[in-house]
């Protein structure tokens, strides 16, 4: 079981491991209305990388935080100027915890529900690319794990 908290109605408190250490993941999913898109995808890879991680979440609870989210934000995006969608953003953290590296045994799991509109996509003109100095570690532990540590992607985001 996990703190589900809103965005729109409060934030991270700083003694939030995931605020203080980026100890937590994260999944951002294109919605349609209420329906995810490739919704189950999204979930089973979070709940598969929280247990890389070691914070306890269940399939079914990050699927009814979903439910509730679209339900509480859909409309908000429905019947708008373009009809593209939304994004849901879910972010889990291992909670509340101490100081220090070391998490707590009784941490409970916080999950952070935000909801946005859908970028535009500049289709006519295309997209720009360029090349980053900021090189991109390697560390096979946390491969293919969205986690809250994005300071590379951060680096060269403000290089280019």
């Amino acid at each position: 079981m996990f703190n589900l908290c809103w965005a729109d109605e409060r934030g991270f408190p700083a003694s939030d491991r995931g605020a203080a250490y980026g100890d937590g993941l994260f999944e951002t999913i294109r919605m349609h209305g209420e329906r995810g898109v490739l919704l189950s995808r999204h979930l089973d890879r979070m709940v598969r990388d929280a247990g890389r991680l070691g914070i306890p979440v269940s399939l079914a609870e990050l699927f009814k935080a979903c439910t509730a989210a679209a339900g509480r934000y859909s409309v908000g995006f429905i019947n708008k100027e373009s009809n593209d969608g939304w994004v849901l953003k879910l972010t889990l953290t291992r909670g509340e915890g101490g100081r220090g590296y070391q998490p707590g045994t009784s941490v409970r799991p916080t999950l952070m529900v935000a909801a946005g509109p859908m970028p535009e996509v500049p289709l006519a003109s295309g997209v720009a690319a360029d090349f980053s100095r900021i090189p991109l570690t390697v560390n096979p532990l946390l491969a293919g794990i969205k986690s809250l540590n994005r300071l590379e992607q951060v680096m060269a985001a403000r290089e280019i």
